[in-house]
This record gives C-alpha cells, sequence and structure tokens, in this order.
C-alpha cells in the first residue's frame, strides 16, 4: 500500500517537471516574437523626421488656395500676402505590411491680405488754376460769368490753389494784382496759407471799377517768397487778362460830370438805354446756369444785360417785369428794381430777378427797363423785351 502510494506521488510529480518544462519551452519561444514586435512600432514613432525611415511624412499635391489677387501657391510678402499653414487630413497610408495605419497630413496654404502703409515721398507742389471769371451784381450779390465788361463792375476773378503731392506744404505767402480803380486795393496778401496733402482751397479776388490805363489783368503769385520747396515750380503763377472793357476811365465828360456834379440824364450826346440780352435759368453754389424748363418749386432767375449806346448820364433808373401765373390765367404779379447806377457810354450792367412760386404750364415774363422814364433816350422802343419758361 505504501509503494503504491509512493509511486503515485512519483508519477504526480513527474507531470508536474513535464508541464513545466513544456510551459518553459513554450514561454521562451514567444518571448522574442513579442519583444521584435515592441522595438519595430517605437522605431517608427521615434524617427518621423527622417526621409529613410517607413513612417516619413508624405507629400501629397493638392491644389492651393488662390489668393484674392489671383495667385496660385506663391508666397508675396513684397504684395501684402501672408501664408499661415493649416494642417489638414488628407489620406490614410498604410506604409508597410507590419507597420499600423498612420493618418499623413499636408500643409495647405492660406492667404490673409494685408494693408502695406505706403511710403511718402515728401514731395510738395502748389498750383493755380483758374475756375471762372465774370461780375457780382450789386443788387442780388450774385456771380455771373461773362468775357465782357465795363470801367464800373465789380469784377471776380474764381481760382484754386492745390498740392498734388503726398506732403503738406508748409506755410506761404500769396500774392495778388488787380486792375482796381481805387490804388488801395490793388496788391492784396494773404499770408500763412498751409495746403495739406492732395488737397486745394478755391479763392475769388473782387475789385470794384476797372482801371484800363494799363493792361487790365489780374496777376496771381503763389509763394511769392520760395518758401516752398516744390516738385513743379512753373505752375504757381496764374495770369488772366479781362478782355471787352467798355467805358474809358480818361473820357472828358465823365471827368466834367464828377468835377461839377452837374450832370443830368439827357447831358453829352442823348442817352439811350437797350437790352443787349436775355436769359433764364438757375443759380446752383453762386453760378448761374441757363434753363427753360423748370419744376415747380424751383427758383427762376431771369439774367438781364442792359448797355447804354449813347451818350452819358447821371441818373438812377428803375426797372419792371410783370407776368402771370399759369399761361395768363392766374394772379397779376410784379417785380421791380430802383436805384440802378448810371452808366457811361457803351457801358454795360447786368440785372436779375429770382422769381419763386411759379405754377405749371407755360408763363412770360415781360420786361421793361427806365419803367419811371428817368433817363431821357433817344429811343424809347428799345426798352421793353419779354422771355417764355415752362413749368412742369
Amino acid at each position: 500500500m505504501n509503494i503504491l502510494r509512493t509511486v503515485i506521488r512519483f508519477a504526480i510529480i513527474l507531470i508536474f517537471v513535464v508541464l513545466l518544462v513544456f510551459l518553459s519551452i513554450t514561454l521562451f519561444k514567444l518571448i522574442p516574437i513579442g519583444i521584435n514586435q515592441l522595438a519595430t512600432s517605437s522605431l517608427s514613432l521615434t524617427n518621423l523626421a527622417s526621409e529613410n525611415a517607413t513612417s516619413t511624412v508624405v507629400k501629397v499635391n493638392q491644389p492651393i488656395a488662390t489668393t484674392t489677387g489671383g495667385l496660385n501657391g506663391v508666397i508675396t510678402q513684397n504684395l501684402g500676402d501672408i501664408v499661415i499653414s493649416e494642417p489638414k487630413p488628407l489620406v490614410t497610408i498604410s506604409n508597410t505590411a507590419k507597420a499600423p495605419t498612420k493618418v499623413v497630413y499636408v500643409e495647405k496654404p492660406v492667404y490673409y491680405p494685408t494693408y502695406v502703409t505706403p511710403q511718402l515721398t515728401g514731395l510738395k507742389n502748389v498750383k493755380a488754376t483758374l475756375i471762372a471769371i465774370g461780375t457780382i451784381n450789386r443788387n442780388s450779390g450774385q456771380f455771373f460769368a461773362t468775357n465782357s465788361f465795363n470801367t464800373n463792375d465789380t469784377v471776380s476773378v474764381k481760382y484754386r490753389i492745390s498740392n498734388d503731392q503726398d506732403t503738406a506744404t508748409g506755410p506761404f505767402t500769396m500774392r495778388v494784382e488787380m486792375p482796381a480803380l481805387n490804388s488801395n486795393d490793388q496788391t492784396k496778401y494773404i499770408n500763412n496759407i498751409n495746403i495739406p496733402a492732395r488737397s486745394s482751397y478755391d479763392v475769388e479776388a473782387r475789385f470794384d471799377g476797372i482801371n484800363t490805363y494799363n493792361n487790365a489783368a489780374v496777376r496771381i503769385y503763389t509763394d511769392t517768397n520760395n518758401q516752398v520747396s516744390e516738385a513743379n515750380e512753373s505752375d504757381n503763377n496764374l495770369f488772366i487778362t479781362l478782355n471787352n472793357v467798355f467805358g474809358d476811365n480818361n473820357n472828358s465828360n465823365n471827368y466834367n460830370c464828377n468835377y461839377y456834379n452837374n450832370c443830368n440824364s439827357d447831358n453829352y450826346g442823348n442817352s439811350n438805354l437797350t437790352i443787349s440780352s436775355i436769359q433764364t435759368g438757375r443759380i446752383i453754389n453762386g453760378v448761374f446756369y441757363t434753363q427753360n424748363n423748370f419744376n415747380v418749386g424751383d427758383i427762376i432767375t431771369i439774367k438781364l444785360r442792359v448797355k447804354n449806346t449813347g451818350g452819358s448820364f447821371r441818373n438812377t433808373w428803375s426797372t419792371r417785369t410783370t407776368y402771370y401765373d399759369n399761361n395768363g390765367n392766374g394772379n397779376f404779379r410784379e417785380k421791380t428794381t430802383t436805384g440802378e447806377r448810371y452808366l457811361d457810354s457803351n457801358e454795360e450792367t447786368t440785372l436779375t430777378y429770382s422769381i419763386e412760386n411759379i405754377t405749371r404750364g407755360n408763363t412770360t415774363f415781360n420786361i421793361n427797363i427806365d419803367s419811371n422814364n428817368n433817363v431821357y433816350e433817344t429811343n424809347e422802343s428799345d426798352n421793353s423785351t419779354s422771355v417764355n419758361v415752362y413749368t412742369n
């Protein structure tokens, strides 16, 4: 019995030893395989920067975003574009049979336009350009563009001084010489003018009466003391000659009338007032524009030129304009002026009427000069005229 137990125990120990040996052999075979697999995975993760490793980042050709300026895939820093790399997952690639699946990224350029501050050149340039020449009506104060003048007109020359470069001029002086009758008005200065970059000022030179002893001209000199270092010095000055000036400062009749103060309306050759021109229109920003058709609510301006074709006179005189609203079926209306100044021989003056609240339809304006017969004339039949307008 004891022998049997001993044999059984020995058999169990033998079986246990065999199992241990078998397990040891099996484990010895499996451990290298596990170690080998662990070493391959670790290698691919630590050599991503190497161009020869199986896990190298693959550059896939993809379309590149087009910039706002039409460039495609071109970095143009000097043109104001900034490139920002924006990683995007595009494809999945299996490198080898043993390597695990990897996600590959490519760099996609994204363009953002930027504002580039322009570099200033430091250049300056003062330039004078003519806008308009004409006369100022002494009753209404309105400007009328014209190339014909008389010696007693209030003359206006409108011009612009500008700086067409990118740097302010700094202070400078401008001188204007005018053929005014009053010697104190013949030369005027404006000091400490400063024109900002690419800016301008509008200027008006105005004077009463034209001195015809010398050539009647307005002379404008900008930057008279050369205070501005300019890109172009040839466009600083402006000369305007007043052509078609009627009247004569040397007329002996004018001198005698002014000196003795005894001139009546019929002195010196019998005067004659005549209407030399008539226009209708609108005044916009101080400038008269010819117009015959109007809208309800428009202010209609009648511009009248009156000339003395006879001898000089020294009386004041009056005018009258009459009209009916709405094609003669409305109310009778009247506009008058008084105290119009005397005119020398061949002298002209400008008169204006401002008419408001004209109803729709045709309107006829009947105009009469010297309506109170203050001036003795050789011909009274050329003192009247008429003009028609239409209002929508």
